[in-house]
């Protein structure tokens, strides 16, 4: 399957607001999104997810963002378009049409404008896709996209204001509102985050169905290893800013479960929650400042020999290939069976 987005070295630093001074939130990240696939990025709050994609895509506010690394976009039949540089907060990028990529906000109302109704909004993104829409062929457009997400009465729906709309309806308008674009990439960040149960599934459903009606590559940002069983193709596992596991479904779930101590730790604690127990407290030692930034809470270090456990404290691990299309960033796994 061909990449349709390849990101090497990437680091993004965000300014701390007491002391002023720049920190990295996220560290050398290599990854690549295969075309047409579901893609799940896991990680607890705070490990850096949603700072790494908004500032990959110029959509993030953080100061200063993307300081280092290459990410290139590769459509389907043409060259190769560098996603970073001067260029890469503008709408389109040189060689990519408007709206190649689309973002789902974690709070849909965080996207949507409070001023202006649900059709305006859609219609907004649907010039994006095609520019010289209008009239009725763009009132039938922004028909066709309400009913897409399974809105009920279009017309209706398109006149009201984003505070007249349920949770569920509000998430469903922010999708139209994105998918209107026409995208090639949808990123859909903790969509289902404070919903109920029922619609959760009806959101996560839609998003599945949606993504295999068009083909198009989902990124999905979560901290739920439950929702990553029933639609990743591939998971990417992200702490302290650093990609530590990259591989398929298969390898987490069938047979599972992922061979870093930290996937293991976020199924476990899924796990918990399922029977009732109570999920092990994190805790994280900022003073970590060398070596791997999980050895504080990792008994294969624990258990492993004076020199391994040297080599924890001192040298951050690099993603390594321990099986095809499967890399885990581990010193454990390098010397230990």
């Amino acid at each position: 399957m061909s990449a349709l987005l390849e990101v090497r070295d990437l680091r993004v630093q965000v300014t701390d607001p007491v002391t002023g001074a720049p920190v990295e939130v996220v560290s050398r990240c290599n990854f690549a999104l295969p075309r047409g696939a579901v893609v799940a990025l896991v990680g607890e709050s705070g490990s850096g997810k949603t700072i790494m994609m908004r500032s990959l895509l110029g959509i993030s506010d953080a100061w200063p963002g993307v300081v280092g690394g290459q990410a290139q976009v590769l459509p389907e039949g043409g060259a190769p378009v560098p996603l970073l540089g001067p260029s890469r907060r503008r709408r389109a990028l040189p060689g990519l049409r408007g709206g190649w990529a689309a973002y789902v906000f974690q709070h849909p109302r965080e996207a949507l404008d409070p001023y202006q109704t649900v059709g305006r909004q859609v219609s907004d993104s649907v010039r994006i896709a095609h520019p010289g829409c209008r009239g009725a062929e763009l009132a039938d457009r922004v028909r066709e996209w309400l009913r897409a997400v399974a809105l009920p009465d279009p017309d209706e729906v398109a006149q009201l204001h984003p505070h007249e709309l349920s949770g569920g309806m509000a998430q469903r308008v922010a999708i139209a509102v994105a998918l209107a674009t026409e995208p090639e990439l949808l990123v859909a960040d903790e969509p289902t985050t404070g919903l109920d149960w029922s619609v959760r599934r009806e959101v996560l459903d839609l998003l599945m169905r949606l993504q295999r009606e068009r083909g198009m590559t989902l990124l999905l940002i979560t901290h739920d290893f439950a929702v990553v069983r029933h639609i990743a193709d591939r998971v990417l596992v992200l702490f302290r800013g650093r990609l530590i596991e990259d591989g398929p479904r298969s390898a987490y779930f069938d047979p599972g479960p992922g061979r870093h101590p930290y996937s293991r730790e976020l199924q476990e604690r899924v796990r918990a929650l399922e029977e009732g127990a109570v999920p092990p407290e994190i805790v994280v030692d900022p003073e970590l400042a060398a070596g791997c930034a999980y050895r504080h809470r990792c008994g294969a270090r624990r258990a492993g020999t004076e020199a391994l456990q040297a080599l924890c404290a001192t040298l951050d691990p690099s993603l390594l290939d321990i099986e095809p299309a499967h890399r885990v960033a581990c010193h454990a796994l390098a010397v230990l069976p």
